[in-house]
């Protein structure tokens, strides 16, 4: 994923059972790592339904240009006590 430095973007996740189950989100959170695996920010995300989402402002003086970056978001689902875990590349362009 390719965002601008001082952009706001809503980014996400949506979780797609298997077959036919039944499921809810009981929790989810995001977490921002930069290129060598520090931790920039971890913040809950939001669920909506079946989906998770966090509104990502790489206005932030951490958040540097021409570096990538990586959005994990961690989610829980109430069935099975489940934790899925979708990774997101990100590179900030100028």
């Amino acid at each position: 994923m390719r965002l601008y430095k001082n952009e706001k973007r809503r980014i996400g996740a949506k979780v797609i059972p298997k077959g036919t189950e039944v499921f809810d989100i009981t929790s989810a959170n995001y977490e921002l790592y930069d290129y060598t695996g520090n931790l920039i920010e971890s913040y809950d995300a939001v669920i909506d339904d079946d989906k998770v989402y966090t509104v990502l402002d790489t206005s932030s003086d951490y958040i540097e240009k021409d570096k990538m970056y990586y959005i994990y978001f961690n989610i829980y689902i109430q069935y099975n006590a489940k934790k899925l875990i979708h990774k997101i590349d990100l590179y900030i362009a100028e």
